[in-house]
């Protein structure tokens, strides 16, 4: 079973990153985005919050306290929360279709999406 501790976070992670970078090859081409300016302040943000997440060199004061004990309950529960959000966001995916865009964009034959989580 420690196999399954071990490993169940990040093959999460991976199966979703995976079917992430599959429906994003049925994206709408753009129209008109979003200023570089503005894409690069946000991507490096979030690069440097995934580094704070990630790297261990960062585990140490408030990011590395662990704010819960360890055991199984509550193991499964971070992992039904995490099969819970993965599962909205590729809904919302899904339901986005070739309208789904990383930055600020306006797509060919735009329209609103109201199906789904945009209902």
């Amino acid at each position: 079973m420690d196999i399954v501790y071990h490993w169940f976070f990040p093959v999460a992670w991976l199966g979703f990153w995976g079917f992430w970078l599959i429906a994003a090859r049925r994206v709408r081409k753009t129209r008109r985005a979003e200023p570089q300016s503005t894409r690069f302040a946000r991507v490096a943000f979030n690069c440097f919050v995934c580094a704070l997440i990630a790297l261990p060199q960062f585990g140490h004061g408030i990011l590395g306290r662990q704010l819960l004990g360890a055991d199984k309950d509550r193991f499964w529960a971070g992992a039904a929360l995490l099969i819970l959000g993965l599962g909205v966001a590729a809904c919302a995916r899904v339901h986005l279709g070739g309208y789904w865009s990383g930055t600020i964009t306006l797509k060919e034959e735009h329209r609103v999406i109201r199906t789904g989580p945009y209902r």
